[in-house]
């Protein structure tokens, strides 16, 4: 699960596919692309993260990290290992 937030709403959503510089959350509203939103994955850890929509469709967005704290980013990488193994 995930949590983002725009200037105006907050949704916690499901992660559909994850990638080194981005994500594809499942959400039946998602901003229009362009839009930056903010980014709480719950791994072993917080992970906080800039990111903008890429893509946005009826079942979710795509979208793409475009800021990341080091200690984020070594916990996000962390955790993508373990998925991928």
């Amino acid at each position: 699960m995930l949590a983002w937030q725009t200037a105006h709403k907050r949704v916690v959503s499901a992660v559909d596919n994850v990638g080194r510089g981005g994500l594809y959350i499942l959400t039946p509203e998602p901003p229009v692309p362009g839009t930056f939103i903010q980014l709480l994955l719950d791994v072993p850890g917080e992970v906080r993260a800039t990111a903008v929509v890429q893509r946005s469709e009826q079942e979710g967005m795509g979208v793409k990290i475009v800021e990341m704290e080091q200690e984020d980013r070594v916990r996000f990488f962390r955790w993508l290992k373990r998925l991928l193994s």
